[in-house]
């Protein structure tokens, strides 16, 4: 139990109109106030009805009144205007420093909103997964939804639902700009060398992500742009700035052809080597070794001058789908990493891959460029893609599916994945729509 679950109550209105004083005194609350998320006092301008006098100032929330002595606002001067001290447990009368009460209440409010609360906050243990039917579980996890969300679902509306869906990929969406942002940053504000460097980041499609990205800004695009008709170059380029061409022996033409032309163009154009983690291999499907995610990076380079431009300028998903559609040198037909051959296969990104591309680095670019040009049909543009997509299946989506929650395409299992990882894996219910039904719930 913290203060979040008073401001909760607070700010919503959720306490009996009826409150009184540690001294007697009746109190109204005629107007909440507004919020402070700096130090101070948790409300500023609240209205205060005190007997007959109406007040006006700050609010502070403690679970105990005590807590007014533990966290040191004895003395304070930011805390002299406090007009009302909200507590649940009025254990003592605290005082301003020339000995004057301040106005304390216990907040009365309804019970079971407390014990719904604490429910909520309380770990799904091992038992109520066994009992409960409902509840999914992957490789021994627990799952993200309580008993409690379960329950509250069916009283979600469906405008409301909706609400949440879109401040949800909102959310997820600036998260993904905020990394956007840091590149443009550090390429001085160069679009094109910043999306080349969020592609790789994108490629390495997670586990590789942070290597593809280190990799990635070692590599000036002018120099891509100036070897972009010759693909082989581009594959000597990138593997050998991501490493995997140290200290090998060719097994054949195209590897001689990649160490050659490598250490030409790493002294041509005095390369830094990347100083990021390294690339990993291990308990990974051939398809996703990031050998084959930098030949495929190659190939989508050398397949399209000015990438970025043709991305800005398509606005149809199947255009924007053949963009990333492109083959790779025969080499890595027979092989998945270098020197290793393998029966003959398909080197191309998959379809459900190059969607997670469209998703995770096409959607939040469009959305920043639009935002930093004031381009409002580009950001539109961004969602509308999502919308278009196919919606991502894992373990996650499909546990909020089996609770009753929609999944209809790449925008919502995108507000899906925001819920899981920011609400229900933090227990921070009171900021979500299901968590403040299942709060409510009598």
């Amino acid at each position: 139990m913290d203060e979040r679950f008073i401001s909760y109550l607070w700010f919503n209105r959720l306490f009996h109109t009826a409150q009184t004083t540690l001294m007697g005194e009746a109190v109204e609350i005629v107007s909440v106030g507004t919020p402070n998320y700096d130090a101070g006092p948790d409300v500023f301008n609240a209205k205060v009805r005190i007997g007959e006098r109406l007040w006006v100032g700050c609010v502070e929330f403690h679970i105990y009144a005590s807590d007014w002595h533990r966290h040191n606002h004895d003395g304070n001067p930011d805390y002299e205007r406090t007009i009302l001290h909200v507590t649940l447990n009025a254990d003592e009368q605290v005082m301003t420093a020339n000995d004057t009460p301040i106005p304390t209440i216990a907040l009365a409010f309804p019970q079971f909103m407390l014990t719904n609360y604490e429910r909520l906050m309380s770990s799904v243990t091992e038992q109520e997964v066994k009992t409960n039917t409902n509840l999914s579980t992957t490789r021994n996890r627990l799952p993200l939804l309580s008993p409690s969300c379960h329950a509250a679902i069916p009283n979600a509306t469906e405008i409301a639902l909706h609400g949440f869906y879109d401040r949800l990929l909102t959310e997820r969406l600036e998260e993904k700009v905020a990394i956007i942002d840091q590149l443009l940053t550090l390429t001085y504000n160069n679009w094109e060398q910043t999306f080349f460097i969020i592609l790789c980041r994108a490629m390495g499609f997670g586990t590789n992500s942070d290597a593809m990205q280190s990799m990635a800004t070692t590599i000036p695009l002018s120099v891509i742009a100036h070897h972009r008709d010759h693909i082989e170059q581009l594959e000597a380029l990138l593997l050998g700035q991501a490493g995997f061409l140290n200290g090998i022996k060719p097994t054949c033409k195209e590897e001689e052809v990649w160490i050659r032309e490598y250490s030409f163009l790493n002294s041509k154009f005095s390369l830094s080597t990347p100083s990021g983690p390294q690339f990993k291999m291990a308990r990974m499907r051939p398809a996703s070794f990031p050998t084959m995610r930098i030949a495929q990076t190659a190939a989508i380079l050398h397949s399209h001058d000015h990438l970025l431009r043709h991305v800005l300028e398509c606005d149809d998903i199947k255009a924007l789908r053949l963009i990333f559609q492109c083959r790779t040198t025969d080499y890595w037909h027979t092989h998945y990493s270098i020197g290793h051959t393998t029966t003959h296969h398909s080197s191309s990104l998959s379809s459900s891959s190059i969607d997670i591309l469209i998703v995770n680095t096409v959607a939040p670019f469009l959305f920043l460029y639009g935002r930093s040009t004031s381009d409002y049909d580009l950001q539109e543009r961004a969602t509308d893609l999502l919308r278009q997509l196919p919606p991502e299946h894992n373990n996650i989506t499909a546990q909020y599916i089996a609770a009753g929650l929609e999944c209809r395409n790449a925008y919502d299992s995108q507000a899906l994945l925001r819920l899981s990882r920011h609400y229900c894996q933090r227990h921070d219910c009171l900021r979500c729509y299901i968590g403040s039904l299942a709060i409510r719930m009598f």
